[in-house]
């Protein structure tokens, strides 16, 4: 009797270690492994936002700077919205071509020469920075 007991006892306690160490393994859904995708920084408005943080930028120029991608922002999302009606992808690039132009000749009249020229360079390295990023992410 006590060797049938404690055959029990040892029986149920290794069935109920061994499912606690397999539901421990277990990933989030059925069992699959957690992988979890790079977050990748994307759209204009972030890069702005990394350059315009390393230019030493007055506080009057943070303020021209502020209503300016507000600007941005609103013009980029009224050209989605009339583009919805009518999809050209023509139209719609030469249309971010001008307001892009619009929103750099702005920018130049608020920021110095010199800041002007460190923008253009961060600009560039955060755009190839970016590519870089987007070609190691796994695509979906």
């Amino acid at each position: 009797m006590k060797r049938t007991l404690l055959l029990i006892l040892c029986s149920t306690a290794t069935l109920g270690a061994a499912t606690f160490a397999s539901a421990q393994a277990a990933g989030p859904v059925g069992g699959a492994p957690s992988v979890e995708a790079p977050k990748v920084k994307r759209g204009p408005l972030v890069i702005e936002r990394e350059i315009f943080a390393k230019l030493n930028l007055s506080a009057d120029q943070q303020k021209q700077i502020r209503e300016l991608v507000k600007k941005l922002g609103k013009d980029l999302k009224a050209m989605r919205q009339a583009n919805k009606a009518k999809p050209d992808k023509d139209e719609l690039h030469k249309k971010q071509l001008e307001i892009r132009k619009s929103y750099l000749d702005s920018l130049k009249t608020i920021l110095t020469p010199d800041q002007l020229k460190q923008y253009r360079e961060l600009h560039k390295d955060l755009r190839k920075k970016q590519a870089e990023e987007r070609k190691k992410a796994p695509q979906p």
